[in-house]
């Protein structure tokens, strides 16, 4: 029915929202000017608790509907319901071991494959610059 797509469809949105966060708490970590090892697990660290409670709510409102709706919302509240478990799922069991074991590897910690090229020549940018503002600040640069 149209109300369990409309399910489906917001769920498939928040899986999207909990990578776009996952990899986004990667490339701030990566700007900081850690490598790709040790960005992936500290934004890891920092993802998860807002991915965990942006399900959090999503399931609590789902239930809330379930239980309070009848007809076509309640198959609407089931299905958003049903993604967000499975949204849970496959952040933990699957995005978040494959992203791990991909950045200790040699060959996925090459920017070119990764994609986090730009944000690494971002956050040299930055440190070159940091370090020539010092050096301009103590009279040596």
């Amino acid at each position: 029915d149209l109300a369990g797509i409309a399910g489906l469809i917001i769920g498939i949105g928040t899986t999207a929202d909990s990578f776009v966060v996952f990899f986004e708490r990667i490339k701030d970590e990566i700007r900081e000017g850690r490598s790709f090892r040790s960005a992936v697990p500290r934004g890891w660290a920092r993802a998860r608790k807002t991915i965990l409670s942006g399900n959090a709510v999503s399931f609590l409102a789902a239930a809330v509907l379930y239980f309070l709706a009848v007809g076509q919302v309640k198959g609407f509240a089931f299905t958003l319901g049903l993604t967000t478990i499975l949204d849970v799922v496959v952040v933990f069991l699957i995005t978040w071991p494959m992203v791990y074991l991909a950045s200790k590897s040699t060959l996925m910690s090459k920017p070119a494959l990764n994609g986090l090229g730009a944000v690494q020549q971002i956050a040299r940018e930055r440190r070159i610059a940091g370090q020539t503002a010092v050096g301009a600040g103590t009279g040596r640069g």
